[in-house]
């Protein structure tokens, strides 16, 4: 590594880096959480792992379709 590179060390020393990131997982874990959640209660309340395993896997198509459609949104506007 060259002399005066970025490391963990030096970014993380950064506090408006450390509150960016710690909000990023925490909104994360936040979300897994409610995944997990979800995939319960359907589970609970139906007795069925195929319904509950389906339940986990939409909750991942905002993220997949919501991505690659509106992220050219996203370029076009300021």
């Amino acid at each position: 590594m060259a002399q005066g590179g970025v490391t963990f060390r030096s970014v993380f020393a950064n506090s408006e880096f450390r509150a960016l990131w710690t909000a990023q997982v925490l909104s994360i874990a936040g979300d897994q959480l409610a995944r997990v959640a979800l995939t319960l209660l359907v589970f609970i309340r139906t007795n069925s792992s195929g319904w509950a395993a389906l339940t986990y896997a939409l909750t991942f198509i905002p993220d997949l379709v919501g991505g690659p459609l509106l992220s050219g949104l996203a370029d076009r506007f300021p």
